[in-house]
């Protein structure tokens, strides 16, 4: 593999600090794993190369577009090292940095710092020389008085530090020296005194200890102990040169670089291998498979080639023209896709699926299929719902569903697009060019060979599926969000696990006029289905589905929907859960959904766009128009619904609060217009005493 490492610092310099050590190291085993390793902390000078995999800290900001898969590695808790949106996978070192980085809304993987793992060398009976690790003086020293009883050293960022430590029968340090004083069996006292924290320490480690003072990547930060002279005197008699052997161990089994960087590899992703001809798909290619966070491969001829503009497609382009091609390859699109393998790079441990490109995969396929592990996976395809009357004989492919199934690995049971093949195997066989049942034959020949296959009858593959006539389109279905924040934007919505897009916009004057903006850009790019939310709302996998079920049993003057409001009694109506609290409102116990509704929270709006809504903008502000969404629903002579669509609202406002002084005029207006009609309700405001019998947090 091509690996980018880039960072702050990466030269591997004492007087860079630990991280700066950490990644030097990392590009180094990687290098002796066999990868082309660059180190440089210019991640923009090479936001256009290419690379196979980058891992980097402190700079994805500045790397995010080159296309490359992303692992982000936080080391610690300070601004620097913040994880921020860009990355594929997110990298904690310890429970303490991922529990900081998930309250910041980015969930990671734990991998402990890799670490060189160096000869044992067994300190004396009797503790006499201390090694104290640190990059700069301090003031005070809480470890000056030692030298009065002990060989006391303080390192010298001119020398290795790997031989000071082999000198010392006992290290006092924090962080990554710890570690590396435990990869040559040195006994540690975790404490020192630091700008960022102060003279804290953790105490001297043991078997009874390590694995606290390891949640905290022996920081001094698990028990903080204040650095006292009779303190550090109590901790120095647990000295015992037998601990040699349990900590050099330790190291070993938990922080040895070649088995830490290995994890770092098992990131995989899906390269989708599109022979390209149909020019008019380009644009509903990638608005179909960009939310599947794929490599896309369109393989064109130069006389075919196009711009595709988007950094996770990876144009491959044949230097010939079409034209030369003919007479070559019974499918044409065998030869482009055995050009690709002759001459793209294929990473060994991502998978490939070739597809046309009039296909497409039901959601959460690709997310799926990036959690094995095994040689091939074949999953299921659907082949349509009805049979187009105006195609050829030979293309009248049944509608029936191809099963992922040992049984059916033979020609006409299973198709390519249903075969997903780690680049080790996918680069070692290129496709017959003489036959017509090519992908038949290619499944055929992988089950002699015995390679590790997984069948997922659940997942499915859409043959044809932009054939005209073969299949009923789902409505489209888009995001729209105001933001004010975008840091909670990207920490909470852009973290849900939905499949669609996401429109937002920025610095609108009221809600009514800002939705209506979103509303009509949603218009124009053919939105059926738009879903109004806030920044800080989470939708789970499956939330999408979940809807689009619901809104089936709606009936047809439906003109907007909610997953939480109230209904005619004014009682809570919904499955939602408020982040702040830890139980949710479910009241399937008295409604059945979909449940008409009188009023909706805003958190999240569901716009039938062929009613044509759009909110009255003659009410400003950023209040009740959740209400207003149903009251002119009635007034259009249409309907309003609460749906059982749960999902999540990570809210920051505090519990005091109150309708101020906006609700209160948005209340008044649409009052003035309303209520000779119609009754004017309001989630923020109060229950009537009849739904006290609500046994949820909102009672």
């Amino acid at each position: 593999m091509k690996i980018l490492i880039t960072a702050k610092y990466v030269s591997g310099s004492a007087s860079e600090g630990g991280s700066s050590r950490f990644l030097h190291l990392v590009g180094k085993t990687l290098n002796a794993m066999g990868h082309e390793v660059t180190m440089s902390p210019y991640p923009k000078d090479h936001i256009s190369h290419y690379y196979d995999l980058i891992i980097c800290s402190h700079h994805i900001e500045a790397i995010c577009k080159n296309p490359a898969h992303k692992v982000f590695i936080a080391h610690g808790w300070i601004p620097d090292e913040y994880m921020n949106p860009g990355a594929d996978r997110y990298v904690s070192v310890s429970e303490e940095v991922q529990k900081f980085n998930r309250e910041r809304g980015f969930e990671s993987d734990i991998i402990p710092q890799p670490i060189e793992i160096l000869a044992q060398r067994r300190p004396h009976k009797a503790l006499s020389r201390i090694l104290i690790v640190r990059r700069y003086p301090v003031d005070p020293d809480p470890f000056e008085f030692l030298s009065k009883r002990f060989e006391v050293r303080v390192s010298d960022l001119d020398k290795p530090v790997e031989k000071q430590i082999a000198w010392a029968d006992l290290v006092i340090t924090l962080g990554r020296g710890v570690l590396e004083s435990f990869a040559q069996g040195k006994p540690v006292l975790v404490a020192d005194n630091r700008e960022y924290i102060g003279a804290f320490g953790d105490g001297y480690v043991t078997r009874d200890n390590i694995g606290e003072i390891a949640k905290h990547n022996f920081s001094g930060r698990r028990f903080k102990h204040k650095l006292t002279r009779e303190w550090i005197e109590g901790e120095l008699q647990k000295y015992n040169p037998d601990d040699s052997d349990f900590l050099y161990a330790y190291v070993k089994e938990k922080h040895d670089a070649k088995k830490v960087c290995a994890e770092y590899l098992k990131s995989k992703q899906v390269h989708l291998v599109i022979p390209f001809w149909r020019k008019n798909q380009k644009n509903v290619l990638i608005e179909a498979y960009r939310p599947m966070g794929i490599h896309l491969h369109p393989i064109m001829f130069e006389d075919e080639a196009i711009d595709w503009k988007e950094p996770w497609i990876h144009p491959a382009i044949i230097p010939m023209k079409a034209e030369e091609m003919k007479g070559k390859a019974v499918i044409p699109g065998n030869f482009k896709r055995n050009w690709f393998i002759q001459h793209y790079p294929i990473i060994d441990n991502d998978y490939y699926v070739c597809a046309d490109d009039d296909d497409m995969y039901e959601p959460g396929v690709m997310a799926a299929i990036k959690k094995h592990d095994e040689d091939i996976v074949v999953i299921s395809m659907k082949r349509g719902q009805a049979i187009p009357g105006n195609v050829a004989y030979l293309r009248r492919y049944c509608t029936n569903t191809l099963e992922a199934h040992p049984g059916n690995i033979k020609k006409g049971q299973v198709s390519g697009q249903q075969s997903f093949v780690k680049g080790k195997i996918f680069r070692e066989h290129p496709f017959s060019l003489d036959s017509g049942t090519w992908d038949g034959e290619m499944a055929m020949h992988h089950k002699a060979d015995k390679e590790v296959t997984a069948y997922r009858p659940d997942l499915f593959a859409l043959f044809n599926y932009f054939e005209p006539g073969r299949w009923i389109k789902e409505p489209k279905l888009t995001f729209g969000v105001l933001i004010n924040d975008r840091i909670r934007f990207d920490m909470v919505l852009r973290r849900s696990q939905i499949v669609g897009d996401v429109r937002f916009l920025e610095g609108a004057e009221s809600a009514t006029q800002g939705l209506n903006k979103l509303l009509d850009m949603m218009a124009q790019e053919g939105t059926d289905i738009a879903v109004l939310t806030h920044q800080d709302m989470y939708y789970r996998e499956g939330w999408i589905p979940q809807v689009r079920e619901q809104l089936k049993l709606l009936p047809d003057n439906w003109i907007v929907a909610g997953v939480v409001g109230k209904d005619n009694q004014g009682r809570i109506c919904g499955k939602f859960q408020d982040m702040r609290i830890p139980l949710h409102f479910d009241t399937s116990n008295y409604h059945e959904f979909p449940y008409p509704a009188v009023c909706f929270d805003e958190c999240c709006l569901i716009i039938n766009m062929a009613s044509g809504f759009r909110f009255d903008e003659e009410m400003e502000g950023w209040d009740l128009y959740g209400t207003l969404a149903v009251l002119q629903a009635w007034e259009m002579g249409g309907t309003a619904f609460v749906i059982d669509a749960f999902c999540e609202h990570y809210c920051l406002r505090p519990f005091t609060w109150t309708p101020g002084k906006g609700f209160r005029v948005a209340y008044k207006w649409l009052h003035n217009r309303y209520s000779k009609i119609y009754k004017v309700e309001s989630t923020a405001i109060g229950l009537p005493k009849e739904a006290m019998r609500f046994e949820t947090s909102a009672a």
